[in-house]
């Protein structure tokens, strides 16, 4: 108990009520890539109504440079994984972004220690949180 009186919370303030709930572990070996994603592609994103619309296409760049991409490096989270790829934004995607940021270069590293994603639904109705994999990969 604490000084002032007060009773320890059970859960931030920001959890929602789902948080009680039981965390679901269906997906939980899956492997994500944690993405950082430019202002203007997300905004992008959010404006198009179709959740199945291709974003684009990502190319290893071994394959369009021929460069070795996808070796170990010193450089990059845990045993020194990374890969580039280029990203090719989908027409339906690249609306009004100027033709030159329409393909973006990716590099991804392995994090720096054990990261997992952990989500909740925008409807508490549709279950509580759900452990969704390990992020094998982060990404700029």
């Amino acid at each position: 108990s604490s000084s002032s009186g007060r009773q320890p919370r059970t859960r931030p303030r920001h959890m929602s009520a789902s948080a009680e709930k039981a965390i679901t572990m269906t997906n939980a070996r899956d492997k994500w890539w944690l993405m950082k994603v430019p202002d203007f592609v997300m905004s992008q994103l959010t404006s198009i109504n179709d959740e199945g619309a291709p974003i684009g296409e990502l190319v290893p760049d071994e394959e369009s440079s021929g460069v070795g991409a996808g070796s170990s490096s010193s450089s990059g989270g845990v045993g020194g994984r990374s890969r580039s790829f280029s990203l090719k934004l989908a027409p339906a995607l690249a609306g009004s972004i100027p033709q030159e940021l329409q393909e973006l270069t990716v590099t991804l590293n392995a994090p720096p220690h054990s990261m997992h994603i952990l989500s909740e639904p925008k409807d508490p109705s549709n279950g509580g949180w759900r452990m969704e994999g390990g992020v094998e990969y982060k990404g700029e």
